[in-house]
């Protein structure tokens, strides 16, 4: 399905939602809740088939079916309704677009704290979404290595208190260095910038808070090519260390020591390459020659340590 289907399918989402207006309340939030349930688990899991299959004459999902309209919303999304031996069940598709699925969870949080502020406000408060940037770059031939990046100020945390023990090690002020002395020189990262290589020539670049977990490059990796439920591992450079196992997932990218910048190479598990590209077609489409500007501003910050140089990955 091509970006202007998928722009078709939001646009009737979004009218589908506005029906909903005057609904009651109780009814609705539940409804909604529950779909954003059910989205998350998808975008944790996209190639477990229990979490795309839904009973249809479940309590649960009673609720949804006493609002109409969020039939025709999960249909726009697209979830099938299917009748079988066990009974009918709501199915989203291995094939279906999670572009979509995101679009709908979003739709649904958004009316959600419409109809449930109260409920919203009792909620502890959530990090602020990061705008990842996401751009998609070609590299021309002679021009900037994707491996090497030039972070800006705004990338690094440099508190007073390191200014005060740099300033102890300056040179003539005659004193030595402790162990926490030299921890705290070490550079803070407050932002992480990922680019992403594929064997197409493509390069995906986002951006990520330094304590944000690998899963969260995994799920904006998912968002972002035409195949999310085929295997894949993003890795490092040589020496080559995959950053999407089992084991680095739950860790933060400062942890793995891909910040302040890196760059990730893309492979499928099982080494096949043919077929049509990687990147989303809509996504592919925007591609601009790689250069060195092609970096995110994030937001002004204090300057980092005065010896560290550009980031390279």
């Amino acid at each position: 399905r091509g970006g202007g289907d998928d722009q078709a399918m939001i646009d009737r989402m979004h009218a589908l939602m506005g029906t909903l207006e005057g609904a009651d309340e109780g009814m609705l939030t539940s409804a909604l809740t529950l779909i954003v349930k059910i989205c998350t688990a998808i975008q944790q899991q996209p190639a477990a088939p229990k979490v795309r299959s839904i009973k249809r004459r479940g309590a649960a999902f009673q609720k949804v079916e006493a609002l109409p309209p969020l039939i025709d919303l999960l249909a726009c999304a697209g979830f099938q309704f299917t009748s079988d031996a066990d009974g009918e069940s709501v199915v989203l598709p291995q094939g279906a677009s999670l572009y979509i699925l995101s679009e709908l969870k979003g739709l649904c949080d958004s009316h959600l704290r419409r109809v449930a502020p109260q409920a919203a406000a009792a909620a502890p408060a959530a990090p602020a979404a990061m705008d990842r940037g996401t751009r998609v770059f070609v590299r021309v031939e002679g021009g900037v290595d994707p491996a090497r990046i030039e972070v800006p100020d705004s990338f690094f945390e440099f508190t007073g208190a390191d200014l005060k023990a740099a300033q102890a090690q300056a040179p003539g002020s005659g004193q030595l260095m402790t162990k926490t002395m030299r921890e705290s020189l070490k550079p803070k990262y407050k932002y992480c910038l990922l680019r992403v290589r594929f064997t197409d020539g493509l390069i995906l670049q986002g951006l990520f808070r330094a304590g944000e977990r690998a899963e969260a490059v995994k799920r904006w990796v998912d968002s972002c090519i035409n195949t999310p439920d085929r295997i894949y591992h993003l890795s490092t450079q040589p020496p080559v260390r995959k950053v999407t196992d089992a084991a680095s997932l739950p860790k933060s990218l400062a942890e793995l020591g891909l910040a302040p910048a890196t760059l990730l190479n893309f492979f499928w598990q099982d080494g096949v390459s043919e077929g049509a590209g990687f990147i989303r077609r809509d996504l592919a489409a925007t591609a601009s020659p790689l250069t060195a500007a092609a970096l995110p501003q994030p937001e002004a910050g204090p300057a980092r340590p005065p010896s560290r140089g550009g980031a390279e990955a």
